[in-house]
């Protein structure tokens, strides 16, 4: 099994300007925990979900953030396909496509 471990990342922690985000649409960022594990997870910069559904022209930017690989085989997701579902935007596994 997988060692626990604790990342103290407090629940407003800063990581990086806005301005830092808003340059690229995928960021990766490697947590340490205290026992020294690492932890990858992705930042996508995305349009709203509200913008998508409704046409708008305009696009309101939204961070998500998931684990870097596909908890079911390990792949990299950071070239995962985004894609529209009935009411959200879905990354889509590259190995599982």
């Amino acid at each position: 099994s997988e060692p626990t471990a604790s990342y103290n990342v407090a629940k407003n922690s800063r990581i990086g300007a806005i301005e830092k985000v808003l340059s690229h649409t995928r960021f990766l960022l490697t947590l340490r925990s205290c026992e020294g594990i690492y932890k990858s997870l992705l930042l996508f910069r995305l349009p709203s979900t509200s913008s998508v559904s409704s046409g708008s022209d305009l696009a309101f930017d939204e961070i998500f953030v998931m684990e870097s690989s596909c908890p079911h085989l390990g792949a990299d997701m950071s070239h995962a396909d985004i894609e529209e579902s009935e009411s959200s935007l879905v990354a889509v596994c590259p190995w599982h496509r």
